[in-house]
């Protein structure tokens, strides 16, 4: 359901581990800051290194690949994320990589997501 500022928080779950995720129309890929990476047990230093730009400037990061994300009983395997140099984001967001794989609408004020066969 909709949340602050009419954003969407939802569990789901990055290679099986449980999480907080915001559905992020506008972020290209999955995108994680450092600590929630390495809480999840993600070696993104094996990442390709790149940059990305922020509210804050541009900061550096690992672009990964990550085995699965779920939400709900919809996973999607080998999905892009970019793993951030510091505290930012301090949610998982749900970005392209994985957004664009499955099919999502909203009824009556609640985001729904469906395999895409």
């Amino acid at each position: 359901a909709s949340g602050h500022g009419g954003h969407y928080i939802t569990p789901a779950r990055v290679n099986n581990r449980p999480v907080q995720v915001m559905l992020d129309t506008g972020a290209t890929s999955v995108a994680m800051n450092m600590q929630t990476a390495q809480q999840l047990g993600i070696n993104y230093r094996a990442g390709r290194k790149s940059s990305v730009s922020t509210a804050n400037g541009t900061a550096d990061s690992f672009d990964v690949m990550l085995d699965s994300v779920t939400v709900g009983n919809v996973q999607v395997h080998h999905v892009a994320a970019t793993i951030i140099i510091g505290d930012s984001p301090s949610i998982i967001l749900l970005g392209n990589s994985y957004l664009s794989r499955v099919k999502m609408w909203r009824d009556e004020g609640v985001m729904v997501l469906q395999s895409k066969l």
